[in-house]
């Protein structure tokens, strides 16, 4: 018999993903105020949250309305890594820029040269 881990039921799951939709709203309506740095750090926090939501919900059978959430969860869950992916890139060209440096296109940075 497998561990029971307690905590980590289909209302949690439903919650966490609630949650999750919620504080996107929030952050994309009145983070127009926060600097890249603050909205990573609360794109991050919300990717635990739904990640755990589709741990959790990933038990349920595919044609439940836990299952249907699961399946937006894990979607959403694409979404946001994109987000999170674009404002990692914004934090890394505004240090290459408060550094003086810049980018060759491939990922690496590197200093201007002067001339």
């Amino acid at each position: 018999m497998g561990k029971v881990t307690p905590g980590r039921f289909r209302l949690r799951g439903m919650f966490l993903f609630e949650l999750y939709v919620v504080s996107l709203f929030l952050l994309k309506k009145e983070g127009a105020d926060m600097s890249v740095e603050e909205r990573l750090k609360e794109l991050e926090g919300m990717r635990d949250q739904l990640e755990e939501s589709v741990e959790i919900l990933s038990w349920e059978p595919p044609d439940s309305m836990e299952g249907h959430r699961c399946a937006m969860a894990r979607q959403y869950l694409k979404s946001l890594e994109s987000m999170i992916g674009q404002c990692q890139q914004a934090v890394l060209s505004k240090a290459a820029s408060v550094n003086g440096k810049g980018s060759d296109g491939g990922g690496k940075v590197h200093n201007k040269k002067k001339g």
